[in-house]
């Protein structure tokens, strides 16, 4: 992961040229303070930043999406302005942000989530909005559920495999990637059978709290699909308070790796 962030700001300090560094970047982190992944994400980003020489700040917006566009407004139209703003396309945001940045003289680089196909041709390309550095978040769903089938037993006849699966925001482009790559996988497969798909924000406490309704509605379940590592730590609590043990006997649980280094 220090590579990915290594490289993200490697690219904002050598668009003029070899030996310029951008002398502020401001991130501003889409998730929570109490969120593991964003706030490893804002650590290794900053570690990065040191070892660079650059000046990093770091904004959290709490998952609102009014406040990172409050937070890019400030600045980007304040007085004092970052060299660079990197930033995510959380929850579509990015088509308000680069409004914002026209004409600011703020470079523009998007990690996590870019834009979509959709965004993009009717915004078009931007001398300021230098790139992104994201994961193949489609191609993890669908790893993802193929090592759990693959790990599972052969499939009794006439007994489908149950799965069941967590996602994230309906109204990000990560949850939707790896929904995606996820029902690939499973129309590869005709013995496993989705029971249910439930959206827990990313949360482990919303995932607990909806797996243990969701193994009492599906005893049978045998594979849970998480799209992040939070939600699949939830419904593994969920599961062990039943009496099993994840990962042995009756239920597998993967979730969808962070980027690696």
């Amino acid at each position: 992961m220090f590579k990915f962030f290594y490289t993200c700001l490697l690219m904002c300090g050598a668009v003029y040229g070899p030996g310029v560094r951008a002398e502020s970047v401001l991130f501003l982190n889409p998730g929570s303070t109490q969120e593991r992944f964003w706030v490893s994400y804002s650590q290794f980003m900053q570690a990065a930043a040191k070892d660079l020489g650059m000046d990093l700040q770091i904004l959290y917006s709490q998952r609102m999406p009014e406040v990172t566009i409050a937070q890019a407004r400030e600045a980007l139209q304040g007085p004092n302005r970052p060299d660079y703003l990197v930033f995510a396309n959380e929850q579509y945001v990015a088509p308000q942000i680069l409004r914002l940045a026209q004409g600011s003289g703020v470079k523009l680089f998007m990690v996590n989530a870019s834009l979509t196909d959709n965004q993009l041709r009717l915004l078009g390309e931007r001398p300021d909005r230098l790139g992104s550095l994201v994961p193949n978040d489609e191609e993890g769903g669908y790893l993802m559920l193929k090592e759990l089938i693959r790990q599972h037993p052969p499939a009794t006849p006439g007994q489908p495999i149950e799965l069941l699966a967590f996602s994230g925001l309906k109204i990000t482009p990560s949850a939707q990637l790896r929904e995606k790559g996820m029902l690939r996988a499973l129309a590869e497969h005709p013995e496993v059978r989705l029971r249910q798909l439930v959206y827990s924000g990313w949360t482990r406490e919303r995932a607990y709290e909806q797996a243990k309704l969701l193994f009492r509605r599906y005893p049978e379940v045998s594979l849970v699909w998480s799209a992040n590592d939070e939600m699949a730590f939830g419904a593994m609590q969920a599961y062990s308070e039943t009496g099993g043990t994840p990962g042995k006997g009756a239920c597998s649980v993967l979730s969808i790796p962070r980027p690696q280094p």
